[in-house]
């Protein structure tokens, strides 16, 4: 951990410099446990790391408890609550082999970053630049990829090939597929086997499944599943099944397990809207009792650049895996420790209403766009889009009238507002509900997540588009802005 102990003394350095107080950090040298012991007396903030990233995490954890006035709780002997703390980002970032990138994700509470595998990469390099800092490198592959310290494998149960005929059943080719895993994989590389939720399966018997694999699994495998019944990324489904059949267990769960977790909103605005998944977060973390549960695979699209709601959440969930606060409770020491600016006493309620909403319309937009329409009356669609007016006006009351020369969340709520209104609009056109016509007018603006049309056919349907990477104005200065602090 040679560039770990670098780190701290760097960071050392730079809160003296700003700080005016006298921080101290010493560590075990060659130690491998991530807690610490701090203490704050006669202006001096004193860490003691049981490793150099110990004491890293102390410095980082310290630094915003001194700054929110939050200090009482980083103090004492402090220990991470779960032992696996990775960071799932969909895009490889360019800067991985950096302290900057090593620095955020300590930073955020995280120990271990998941890549994938399929992009070019010499894992070797990256993994060793990693373990520099004491930190892992999970790939996430379809194929044994050396130098990393876990392969994170995705079930092929959902390929024509894994169901073609055998006199196996489905849950015998699992238990077969993972078997072969574990005897493939180099030493010293764990593995991650992560089972996707199928749609066309009955969700119990998924549950099942992963019952099943967790009685057989080796003793280096972790068994990996999403949160909810669906894509990880589908925050509007109800929690996976797995989690009833945990409970109905008479004995402890000895494999290790691995929740997927949408942490970084990915296909929920991604830091760009004015809404933190607590929502999801809370009924995961609430549901990870009595049972191995090593800790929870936060999914994000890249890592934040700077300290916009991206950063909130993300460190929001990184610090929920150190400690058992509430996330109400992290997200207000976030503010006052990263955005004073911002009033999380007074806004936080605005951003979880706007979280429903956000969730709420994702969930019929993509049912929508996947050809799945609801069985539901005119008179429904008008309740449901009247009841989501009504939320973002009153909403757009409690945020609208924020000025600053930074970022303001009524800013975020700006072009989420834009985004909102054209996802209502498509919903009502696709049932052909009066009150889309009066919806369609008026709302050229951009946005980050979608585009209004012309309107097509001699009935004037409006084409809604929605964006699978955020658009961005360069001409609009809040808009890059936002951008920015978020998606840069």
């Amino acid at each position: 951990m040679h560039k770990a102990k670098l780190l701290v003394h760097t960071m050392c350095q730079e809160f003296l410099a700003r700080d005016k107080i006298m921080w101290r950090a010493s560590f075990q040298e060659k130690g491998k446990g991530e807690g610490y012991q701090a203490s704050f007396r006669a202006g001096t903030v004193n860490i003691v790391g049981e490793s150099p990233l110990g004491a890293a995490y102390g410095l980082s954890q310290l630094k915003a408890g001194l700054t929110s006035g939050h200090l009482m709780e980083c103090l004492g002997e402090i220990h991470p609550a779960f032992s696996l703390r990775p960071l799932w980002l969909e895009e490889v970032p360019h800067n991985l082999m950096s302290e900057h990138f090593c620095r955020r994700l300590i930073e955020l509470g995280y120990n271990s970053v998941i890549i994938n595998g399929e992009q070019t990469g010499d894992f070797t390099a990256q993994s060793s630049f990693l373990h520099g800092y004491g930190l892992n490198l999970i790939v996430c592959a379809n194929q044994v990829k050396q130098g990393a310290d876990y392969l994170l494998w995705k079930s092929q149960h959902d390929q024509p090939d894994f169901n073609a005929a055998s006199d196996l059943t489905h849950a015998e080719k699992l238990e077969k597929e993972m078997r072969q895993l574990e005897k493939s994989l180099p030493k010293g590389t764990g593995l991650i086997y992560f089972l996707p939720f199928l749609e066309y399966v009955e969700p119990e018997k998924q549950a099942q499944w992963l019952y099943r694999l967790s009685l057989v699994a080796g003793p280096h495998t972790i068994l990996a599943f999403s949160n909810v019944a669906g894509e990880p990324t589908a925050d509007d489904r109800p929690p996976h099944p797995f989690w009833d059949r945990l409970r109905l267990l008479a004995d402890r769960c000895t494999t290790p397990l691995l929740p997927i977790l949408n942490s970084g909103s990915v296909k929920q605005g991604e830091g760009l809207w004015p809404t933190l998944p607590v929502d999801t977060m809370d009924r995961c973390f609430a549901q990870m009792i009595h049972h191995n549960f090593v800790g929870v695979a936060g999914l994000a699209r890249r890592l934040p650049p700077s300290y916009g709601l991206l950063h909130c959440a993300l460190w929001i969930a990184g610090q929920r895996l150190w400690r058992h606060q509430s996330t109400h409770q992290l997200a207000k020491t976030w503010a006052l420790a990263y955005r004073s600016d911002w009033n999380f006493s007074r806004d936080l309620n605005s951003l979880k209403r706007l979280r429903d909403i956000a969730v709420e319309l994702n969930g019929l937009t993509t049912s929508i766009r996947k050809g799945q329409t609801l069985t539901i009356s005119l008179d429904e669609c008008r309740a449901i889009a009247e009841g989501i007016g009504g939320q973002l006006q009153r909403n757009q009351m409690a945020l609208g009238g924020q000025v600053g020369t930074l970022t303001t969340l009524a800013d975020y709520f700006r072009y989420f507002y834009r985004d909102a209104r054209r996802m209502i609009l498509f919903f009502l056109q696709e049932y052909h509900a009066p009150l889309a016509k009066m919806l369609a007018g008026g709302d050229s603006h951009e946005s980050f997540w979608t585009q209004m049309g012309e309107g097509q056919g001699h009935q004037e349907k409006v084409k809604i588009t929605f964006y699978q990477e955020p658009h961005l104005n360069a001409q609009d200065q809040r808009m890059v802005a936002v951008y920015r602090e978020n998606a840069e």
